[in-house]
């Protein structure tokens, strides 16, 4: 059960920060951006969080986080919409979802889903 609030907490974070750049700023349909937020929220929650971040650090799983981010935007937002500059777009997204990566990290240790090391 907490994989599932964990998952659903990251999915809105990340659709709320995709909207703000990318619908508000770049005009992607909700749509795109729903669908985006939810490959996402699921490849960055098994590969980030559960297989990297028990095995490393919050900084090394942030990273991590920051790139699978980047290139899941990029390759999602650049085929589904006619955003001009997609990397740009991404990298913006990318930048934001890392931050709030950081601390969701300590949110999964601090509620037990996972372990945080301190390296």
């Amino acid at each position: 059960m907490e994989h599932i609030k964990a998952l659903l907490i990251k999915f809105i974070a990340t659709l709320i920060l995709l909207y703000i750049v990318l619908g508000l700023g770049y005009h992607a349909s909700f749509g795109d951006i729903f669908l985006t937020a939810l490959v996402l929220g699921v490849i960055a929650y098994i590969i980030g969080d559960l297989l990297i971040l028990p095995n490393s650090s919050n900084t090394v799983a942030t990273v991590s986080d920051f790139v699978i981010a980047l290139i899941i935007v990029w390759l999602m937002i650049g085929t589904m919409t006619g955003i001009n500059a997609p990397f740009v777009a991404s990298l913006i997204s990318a930048i934001l979802v890392g931050i709030f990566e950081y601390m969701f990290h300590k949110y999964l240790a601090n509620h037990g889903v996972n372990p945080v090391h301190n390296h």
